[in-house]
Formats: structure tokens, C-alpha cells, sequence
């Protein structure tokens, strides 16, 4: 989303200089951007619904059945929300992205604070 942005501010841009073909060069390049993304929206759409659907046929047959599907398709919420958490900004990170106090540096264990000041190697690996 952040390239489709850029497009419409460059035809933002165009537009208040009176470039007519940078401007229609802007919104052929958004039109372009939109067609991959509408076609993994699509893609996303049809396997989510094929797999709810499949488990909610599944389990029709009893309660233990139907409390497995819900908890499946509860833990598939979860595990999408929990994939989109890295792109969505949040109060515990610090403003370069980095986890504040989160993980440690594997070359001398130092915290991030280190590593983000440059006096840590960039390889970085999950506290234990």
C-alpha cells in the first residue's frame, strides 16, 4: 500500500505542475499496483472460505466435532492476526523497530539499544 501512496503523490505532484503524462503515467502505475493486490485479496477470500465451510461441515456430526472446528477456526484468526503484527505499529517497539529489550544480539548478548546505536554486530537472535 505504501507504493500505491507514492503513486498517488506523485500524480499529486504532476498534477500541480501541469504534467499531464506524469500524471497519467501515476495512475496507470496504480492501476497496475491494484491488480496483483486485488487478485491475493481474491485468493486470501476463496481458501478462507473453502476452509471455514470445510470445517463447519465437518463438524455437523456432534459437539466434540463442532468444538474442534471452532477452536481450528479460532486458532486461524489468530494465526493471521499474529502474522500481520509485525506490520501494524505497537507500543512495546521503539521507534526503530526494534523490540526494546526484546532479544539479544547472538555476537555479545547485548540488548537492542546496543544494536541500534551501531556499536553491536547485526545479527540478532530471541532471548533465552
Amino acid at each position: 500500500m505504501d507504493a500505491l501512496g507514492q503513486q498517488m503523490q506523485g500524480f499529486t505532484t504532476a498534477q500541480a505542475q501541469g504534467d499531464v503524462f506524469g500524471g497519467v503515467g501515476s495512475i496507470a502505475q496504480a492501476f497496475l499496483l491494484l491488480i496483483p493486490t486485488i487478485g491475493v485479496c481474491y485468493t486470501l477470500f476463496s481458501l478462507g472460505r473453502r476452509l471455514t465451510v470445510g470445517l463447519w461441515n465437518w463438524g455437523r456430526p456432534n459437539a466434540i466435532r463442532r468444538a474442534v472446528s471452532g477452536v481450528c477456526l479460532v486458532g486461524a484468526a489468530g494465526l493471521l492476526g499474529f502474522m500481520w503484527v509485525p506490520q501494524m505499529p505497537a507500543p512495546w517497539r521503539s521507534a526503530r523497530g526494534a523490540f526494546a529489550g526484546g532479544y539479544r544480539t547472538a555476537q555479545s548478548g547485548k540488548l537492542a539499544a546496543d544494536w541500534a546505536a551501531g556499536s553491536v554486530g547485526r545479527c540478532r537472535t530471541w532471548c533465552t
